[in-house]
């Protein structure tokens, strides 16, 4: 026959009215244990690598359209200097041809017909005014 088990003198004897006292790792169980230990390194490079991602996809949409803006606006400058430049030329033809006599000061009509042939020959340029120090004008649209 064994002995007879006395409850100890400090410590009460469990009873089956209540669950034993639990861990949270024993309510987790091995399984659960695994699964953090597999999973919770992959989470945290998962974290990682999309700071990084997010990180150089801002990068990389700034650059691009810092690359953008700089190539819009130097085509419009390489295009409005085109523009003047031809403006700068009819001007100074202009001024050749008053200066050497063919287009008269004093008759701004005799202008009308080379003035025309000449704004042909400028493309781009839609309009010219002309005006004398007189306060006449000649405008060709």
């Amino acid at each position: 026959m064994p002995p007879a088990r006395y409850p100890h003198p400090i410590m009460p004897t469990p009873t089956t009215d209540s669950p034993p006292a639990s861990s949270p790792l024993d309510a987790l169980g091995i399984r659960g244990i695994v699964l953090l230990l597999a999973l919770g390194p992959a989470a945290i490079t998962a974290a990682i690598l999309f700071a990084v991602a997010s990180n150089a996809a801002t990068r990389i949409t700034s650059d691009l359209a810092d690359q953008a803006l700089t190539a819009a606006t130097d085509s419009i400058r390489a295009d409005l200097d085109a523009f003047l430049e031809r403006a700068t030329d009819l001007a100074e033809l202009s001024a050749a041809r008053i200066t050497a006599g063919e287009w008269p000061e004093d008759n701004l009509l005799a202008w009308a017909d080379p003035a025309m042939r000449q704004l042909d020959a400028f493309e781009g340029i839609a309009s010219v005014t002309w005006g004398t120090s007189i306060g006449e004008t000649f405008w060709i649209i």
